[in-house]
């Protein structure tokens, strides 16, 4: 059930009382155990969510949630985006030393990721 809860959140929206848009997932990211990959994915798509109506703000609050939570889970694919998330939101904001610091440690990622991935595939 929770697993469904999280897909609908994914694309269902509602208005709450004061017309502003919040997703499901808003409602639903506190049922989830706060390292578990299903709250990893909440707090990202939350952070995508304002990151696309430009509430850069909440964007960054919920990217910089999530990123502690993948660097535990060793979740490549979501720590790497985190990493874009967080720089395109600081550069939206004009804070572009700090930007330049997740794109840089987005880079260095993947750089390191593939580096490995290739030598894994050479020692195969």
């Amino acid at each position: 059930m929770c697993r469904l809860l999280f897909f609908v959140g994914f694309v269902m929206n509602f208005i709450n009382a004061d017309g502003q848009e919040l997703p499901v997932l808003w409602e639903t990211k506190n049922k989830y155990d706060k390292n578990s990959l299903e709250h990893l994915k909440a707090l990202s798509s939350l952070a995508k969510y304002y990151s696309e109506r430009k509430i850069l703000d909440s964007a960054f609050y919920y990217y910089y949630q999530a990123l502690p939570i993948a660097e535990q889970l060793k979740n490549d694919e979501l720590l790497y985006s985190l990493y874009i998330g967080l720089g395109n939101t600081l550069k939206d904001k004009g804070d572009f030393d700090k930007a330049l610091y997740y794109f840089n440690n987005a880079i260095e990622y993947y750089t390191q990721k593939k580096r490995h991935q290739h030598h894994y595939r050479l020692c195969k």
